[in-house]
């Protein structure tokens, strides 16, 4: 009989966070890092934001990366940013959400004109099918223009997603930095 509650017990506690996690949005970061091929020993880095959004409205808080996060990438530069479906045809597929890599001061490094309000490089980024990839951008306001450009990491980065309102869709946002 104890035996029996014991294991009760355990299978509930295991149960409980999970469908916590399965409830709200949310978004775990990984780390990667791979040589390039072709060259000689060129490093590539990564963070990998798999994110599920909340079971109601889709919706995941802005996810701001760890202190081992920046160190891992700090004084690398921020080359370009991808989003894709973590798993197609599996429940309901994300769609047309988009995404804004903020920096610790607020700017958006896709380019957004009002602060991460609304989205410029990173517009519709989280399709139902497809995989998309944007570059980094900066609005320069004195010359009315837009410009690509690459940053070096200095301080913390926000991934915030809007407009994403598929309940418990899951997809997939990944950063690349090079030296």
């Amino acid at each position: 009989m104890r035996k029996a509650i014991l294991i009760l017990s355990m299978a509930l506690f295991l149960l409980i966070p999970n469908m916590a996690w399965a409830t709200v949005g949310s978004c775990l970061i990984s780390q990667g890092k791979y040589q390039v091929a072709g060259t000689l020993g060129e490093e590539v880095r990564t963070l990998v934001f798999t994110c599920v959004g909340d079971v109601t409205d889709g919706s995941i808080p802005d996810t701001e990366m760890s202190a081992s996060n920046l160190n891992f990438i700090k004084g690398w530069c921020l080359r370009k940013v991808e989003a894709y479906q973590t798993t197609v045809g599996v429940g309901d597929d994300a769609d047309e959400g988009s995404i804004f890599i903020l920096d610790s001061d607020g700017m958006d490094l896709l380019g957004s004109e009002d602060g991460g309000t609304t989205p410029y490089a990173g517009k519709y980024m989280i399709h139902a099918t497809l995989k998309r990839m944007c570059f980094l951008n900066v609005y320069l306001p004195r010359a009315g223009l837009h410009t690509n450009f690459y940053t070096e990491v200095t301080n913390l980065l926000t991934l915030r997603v809007i407009d994403q309102d598929t309940g418990s869709a899951d997809y997939t946002v990944v950063l690349t930095f090079r030296k």
